[in-house]
């Protein structure tokens, strides 16, 4: 050894030994004595922050050495509480954000020998951490569903708002199993009181959750429905999903209800149509039936001849009234499903001129031309007779009741272009205007312009009956019109309707 060389001293060894234990730890440590004077730092502090270390000596306070970090921060709320710790070493800790990026925990501890130790800890990935969460809670709390997130052994983690208002009455706490949780649910329901049933809906709704297939709906109360929905996430729990559709199921349910009770009206009309027509038919055809008897004078001559004119218009008065409720009793028959067709082979050309023949006579004292275009082509159609002939004769009876004196009806059929058979009534009468064209098909629906022209009145059933007809028989039934120029019909009967079309036929 060196003479000049100073042998070390017990103390010199227990100071470097205390030196290693400070570099060594994983924090930054200023040590201040009981006067807050600083006595020592380790490299840490160094590391953490190299602007602090250069500017650090023996003797500065415990506040001028938090005002020297405050200098590297531009957040006034943490500069502020670190001041204040400065003053007050027994403050809480304070997380300071320096300038680049780095983010330092800073506590101040009371020593065992009476004096402090200043730790700063590097916190910059936990605050990143932690403001992550934040944002995402923010985010989760902003959503308008429900959410709620189970860990793998189906406990309760987290949840946001609107999962709370949903659960209402309810104790939500973490770590809660689902079993558990719809039990405090079903608990809260004032409607679910029933043990067996609320054991039911438990088990139901948990296994539902282990064998989870789809989205499924759920009445979370008397007003209340859920679509539910459920996801896989990491570590093996699930994201759980409540979305509110009770304005949905609830319009739905009303839409029900009104269309049962729509449904019980229409059933209850139709009765009352049906019934009423009924009684109504049989003195009618009584009525009907003694005029004829009288008008022919079998038992004996009548006495004055107006009382022939009189019964003329009783028996032609009941018969109108008799085709009234006729019409009345179809239409109830189609609107309640009891309307069957008596299907035949038939050929629709020689039904349309026995309608024409019979309504001539009534076209002739209109002074109106009737026109036929009907190609004998030997079309055989199978339909209802019966209704095949009412629904021409409606047809029919209307272009002559709205056409003027000295206008024309024509009565065409061809084949549809794309397939099927057309019967067509066209006349150049008073016309609809577009407005009323939808009014007009409606049971009882007329136009007051049009009855003010016509020199009969009809009570609105003609065209309805001949819309309902034509869907029974697969068809369609169009109705077109300008005002002042004329109206034209169109029925189109399917093209499966057509049992045999021969092109040579009457060429």
């Amino acid at each position: 050894m060196d003479a000049h060389e100073a042998e070390p001293t017990v103390a010199d060894a227990d100071a470097a030994l205390l030196r290693g234990a400070l570099d060594a730890a994983g924090q930054g440590l200023l040590v201040f004595d009981a006067g807050r004077s600083l006595r020592a730092w380790n490299r840490e502090v160094a590391r953490l922050s190299p602007g602090l270390a250069a500017d650090l000596f023996k003797g500065l306070s415990l506040g001028d050495v938090c005002a020297l970090l405050a200098g590297f921060s531009a957040d006034a709320e943490a500069t502020r509480r670190l001041l204040h710790l400065g003053v007050d070493p027994a403050g809480p800790a304070v997380h300071l954000p320096l300038v680049d990026g780095t983010v330092l925990e800073i506590v101040c501890r009371a020593s065992t020998t009476a004096g402090y130790v200043l730790v700063l800890t590097d916190a910059t990935d936990s605050t990143a951490r932690a403001g992550r969460e934040m944002h995402l809670l923010s985010m989760v709390d902003l959503m308008p569903v429900a959410l709620a997130v189970l860990d793998a052994h189906g406990r309760l983690v987290m949840w946001n708002d609107v999962y709370s208002s949903l659960c209402r009455n309810v104790t939500l706490e973490a770590g809660t199993p689902l079993n558990q949780l719809l039990h405090r649910f079903q608990s809260a329901r004032s409607e679910w009181k029933d043990e067996a049933a609320t054991e039911d809906f438990v088990t139901e709704r948990l296994r539902r959750h282990h064998e989870y297939s789809g989205p499924f709906e759920e009445w979370m109360g008397p007003d209340t429905c859920v679509l539910t929905s459920e996801h896989p996430i990491g570590g093996g729990g699930t994201l759980v999903i409540h979305t509110d559709i009770s304005r949905q199921k609830l319009a739905e349910r009303e839409m029900a209800q009104a269309r049962r009770m729509a449904e019980q009206s229409a059933a209850a009309k139709t009765a009352f149509l049906a019934n009423v027509s009924h009684e109504l038919r049989t003195p009618l055809n009584a009525i009907i039936g003694f005029t004829d008897l009288i008008l022919g004078e079998t038992l004996g001559p009548v006495g004055n001849a107006r009382y022939l004119d009189y019964l003329r218009d009783v028996r032609d008065s009941g018969t109108h009234l008799l085709e009234i409720i006729n019409t009345i009793l179809d239409i109830t028959r189609i609107d309640a499903g009891a309307m069957t067709l008596n299907e035949v082979k038939l050929e629709p050309e020689r039904e349309i001129r026995a309608v024409a023949r019979q309504l001539s006579p009534l076209a002739v004292r209109r002074n109106l031309k009737l026109e036929l275009d009907l190609p004998d082509r030997g079309l055989v159609l199978k339909a209802d007779n019966r209704s095949l002939r009412q629904m021409i004769t409606n047809l029919l009876s209307n272009a002559i009741k709205f056409t003027v004196a000295g206008g024309t009806i024509r009565i065409s059929t061809r084949l549809a272009e794309g397939g099927g058979y057309v019967i067509a009534v066209e006349d150049t009468g008073i016309g609809i205007a577009a407005d009323d064209l939808v009014r007009v098909m409606e049971p009882f629906g007329q136009v007051i312009e049009a009855q003010e022209h016509a020199p009969m009145t009809g009570t609105g059933l003609g065209l309805p009956l001949v819309r309902s007809l034509m869907e029974l028989h697969g068809g369609s039934f169009t109705l077109s019109s300008d005002l002042g120029k004329g109206t034209r019909a169109q029925l189109l009967f399917p093209a499966e309707r057509i049992v045999r079309f021969d092109p040579n036929a009457g060429v």
